[in-house]
């Protein structure tokens, strides 16, 4: 049998030490210096010291002011505690100062005033709709829609009374062998007033100098001589534009209603073809 040294059985307990007796010593320490950092820190689960002016109301309990009205419930929120990292349970009780700290003596309700109500909606968002109205739509606008407005089919003087004249006999003449005359205040002011107008006074300047050489050159008979000839009027036809020429038997008339006589040229729009007719007027007196 061999023998066992004292060597041996000092490095036998000192395994044993090593393998169970340290782990159990540096927990045993461990523990005692958490439980120490706890006592000494400040806790995180300590609430600031109420206000005096200041009433916490649990649940919904109606305040009165001095007068003896009911004051509105304002319901309260506990708070919230923050925690910091695993906590750990500790040995035993462990004392904190508020837990140690006198309660403070509530205030009488009748001099404290309630703070005012705050309205907090909680919910859908205000774009959205209730689920009863999310099908109907609101009817479109009616819409009012002036007439219309007739186009301008004349511009111009136009004669009172106007009667075709056919008769075979009378004065031959042409329009390049009469004066042009300048009448005062021409066109009249119904064109001048008007842009539809103006505009149409235009149009028959126009044509007027386009086709100037047939209408100038064109053989025409009136009823009593004619020495004179100015623009008097347009029309507006579907498919031509006319314009009529005042014809005058003075060479220097002042006004429109001295005219005798008009001669009428239709130009087709289309052909350009120019056809014309005469008619006898009843001058002022």
């Amino acid at each position: 049998m061999p023998t066992i040294t004292a060597a041996e059985i000092a490095i036998v307990v000192t395994a044993v030490l090593l393998l169970y007796v340290a782990p159990f010593l540096l927990t045993v320490i461990e523990g005692a210096r958490r439980r120490r950092q706890q006592l000494w820190a400040p806790s995180p689960f300590e609430q600031a010291e109420a206000p005096i002016d200041e009433v916490r109301v649990s649940g919904t309990h109606q305040l009165e002011s001095g007068t003896g009205s009911a004051l509105p419930s304002v319901p309260t929120q506990e708070p919230v505690e923050a925690w910091v990292g695993v906590r750990q349970p500790a040995a035993g009780p462990v004392a904190t100062p508020a837990d140690d700290a006198p309660a403070e003596p509530t205030p009488p309700a009748s001099n404290v005033s309630a703070p005012p109500a705050v309205h907090v909606s909680v919910g859908r968002e205000p774009s959205q709709t209730p689920a009863a109205h999310a099908d109907e739509v609101a009817p479109p606008a009616a819409v009012e829609v002036a007439p219309p407005t007739p186009p301008v089919r004349y511009a111009g003087y136009e004669p009172p009374v106007a009667t075709p004249f056919h008769a075979s006999k009378g004065y031959r003449f042409r329009l390049e062998d009469l004066h042009r005359a300048r009448l005062a205040d021409w066109p009249p002011d119904s064109v001048h007033s008007d842009p539809a107008h103006q505009q149409l006074w235009t149009e028959a300047e126009r044509l007027a100098a386009a086709h100037d050489a047939v209408i100038s050159a064109a053989d025409l008979v009136a009823p009593c001589p004619i020495r004179s000839v100015c623009l008097g009027g347009c029309e507006r036809g579907p498919s031509h534009t006319s314009l009529h020429y005042l014809l005058f038997p003075d060479l220097w008339p002042a006004s429109p209603e001295q005219a005798v006589a008009r001669v009428v040229f239709a130009i087709d729009s289309a052909s350009g073809a120019i056809a014309h007719s005469v008619d006898a007027l009843q001058p002022s007196a």
